[in-house]
Order: C-alpha cells, then structure tokens, then sequence
C-alpha cells in the first residue's frame, strides 16, 4: 500500500471511531477503505467519487487532503497535527455518508466506481450533436439552417481544440490551465446533460468546479470569464433544485457559456458573439426561473 491510501485509511478509521456506528455503517466504512486500496488510479477515483451525490462531500474534502499530501510544500514536522485536522474535516461528511445509504447501496456504488475507472477509449469532443436521421426521424432544418448550424459546429471545433504548450508567463500559464482543465470533461458531461443521463452528484460536483474557477477568474480580472462561469453555475443549481429542466436545450445555452470561456482565454480569433448571446439570454432566462 503507498503511503497516501495508507494516509486515507487511516484517517477514516480513526474518524469512524469517533463516531457511533451500527454494523451496517462498520461494513459501509469497510467498503469504503477497500475502494480506496484497491485503485489503481486514486486521483481518478476520487473524481468518480465527486460525481455520486452521498459521496460527493466527503470525495470533495479527500481531494482538498490529495492536493495537500503531493504538495511540495509539505512539511513532515508538522504531519501529524494535519493529519488530526483531516480528521476532523471528514467527520461531518462521512456521518452524511453513512446516514445516507445501506450497505447494499453502497455496494453498488463502489462497483460503479470500479467500473468508471477502468480504461475507456477516447470520445469526440461534441457528443451533444444528435444524428436524426439514425433515429428515424426527418429533418425539419432548411439548407440555410444546416449550413448555418454547421457553421457554428466548425467555430466550436476550432474553439475548443487543445492547443500546444505555449512559453510566457508563468502566472498567466498557471490561470490559463486551471480554467482550461476541466473543459473537456465539462463538454462530455453536456453530452450526458442533453440525453438527460447527467446524475444529481455529478451536477454537484461541476458547479462547484465553476464556482471555484470563477473565484480564480474574478481574482485575475477577467470579468467575463468569471460571468460565464456564473452562468454555468447558476444554471446547474438550478437544474440541481428542479427549477431548470435538464434537456438539449439547456446543454447548448450552457455549451456556450463553455465556449465563450475558452475562446477569451485562448484568444482564438473568430466572432463569439452569437454564443456570447445565447449565454446572456440565458442568464435571463435564469432570473425567470429563479423567482418561480
């Protein structure tokens, strides 16, 4: 065993000591550190984790533990008052995590997990566009709507394909990936979204990203990335509070909200103002829903 899952386990065996546990919540604790041993790609596994509503709290904190476990600022001296802190951390998310499912439940979930986190062949990028005609429906687009439709499919393309490395600033560098990371698994998640196969979890779990990144854009003075990603947030609570419907149309009007953000901070040089927008009549269209 290495000696961050070793860390893991330890710290929820002696949270869950500090708490009352029946020997259902034992078992489910039991479950738990064996999923955490028995990864083969822990990062990945706890991104799974952030996606699953009863363990989306807890997988969000083991995270925050992860990033400070690889951290080359970690000061050994000092190891084992951090670790009684994460500790503590964990206490009232993993009490949730126990009151809120069975045994049986978790069971599943934790095969889910290992399921997830095997290797999976890459995807395309838009897997929000929909073949009709494989449905066995007819088109009801005219040429001037397909072209255009089309038109637009080859500008978000062009906006979100991965560019190379570029040398420069180290600060802006660092902003640049922070914000672009989480795009390519935002763009499959809208896919999900549109086939309204997206679970209460992952919903959770990326607006928290959007609201983390557009603290991390609102501090770099990039107000409209930052609006943006308001944007995207605001809608997924409200799609979290059944306010919103989660359907194609509320992918798109989100997607363009994703495509904005990318374009500014690229720096591609084509017209975003069609997305630009959609994203703002969609934050409208928000402020409706918010009041119902």
């Amino acid at each position: 065993m290495d000696l961050i899952k070793l860390y893991f386990v330890q710290c929820i065996s002696l949270t869950a000591n500090n708490l009352r546990l029946s020997s259902q919540k034992i078992e489910i604790v039991g479950l738990l550190k064996d999923a955490i041993n028995h990864s083969t790609d822990l990062p990945k596994t706890i991104l799974e984790m952030k996606k699953v509503t009863v363990l989306s709290k807890l997988a969000i904190r083991l995270g925050d533990i992860y990033s400070f476990l690889i951290s080359d600022k970690l000061d050994f001296l000092k190891l084992s008052e951090k670790f009684k802190e994460h500790c503590q951390l964990i206490l009232r998310d993993m009490n949730f995590l126990l009151d809120s499912t069975s045994v049986q439940e978790f069971k599943e979930i934790v095969n889910g997990l290992e399921k997830k986190c095997e290797p999976i062949e890459a995807e395309n990028l838009l897997p929000i566009e929909v073949n009709l005609m494989s449905q066995g429906k007819e088109s009801v687009f005219s040429p001037a709507d397909l072209a255009r439709e089309a038109g637009m499919r080859q500008k978000e393309s062009f906006i979100l394909e991965e560019d190379p490395p570029k040398p420069g600033n180290d600060f802006f560098q660092n902003f640049e990936e922070t914000l672009l990371k989480p795009v390519k698994e935002l763009d499959k998640f809208l896919g999900r979204l549109a086939e309204r196969n997206a679970d209460d979890g992952e919903i959770v779990y990326y607006s928290e990203v959007m609201k983390n990144n557009c603290g991390v854009a609102r501090n770099f003075g990039a107000t409209l990335v930052a609006d943006m990603h308001l944007i995207f947030q605001r809608g997924l609570d409200l799609i979290h509070l059944n306010k919103l419907e989660m359907n194609r149309e509320t992918a798109e009007n989100l997607r363009a909200c994703l495509i904005v953000i990318v374009a500014l901070i690229k720096n591609k040089e084509v017209d975003i103002k069609p997305f630009l927008n959609k994203a703002e009549a969609f934050a409208e269209k928000m402020d409706v829903a918010e009041n119902r």
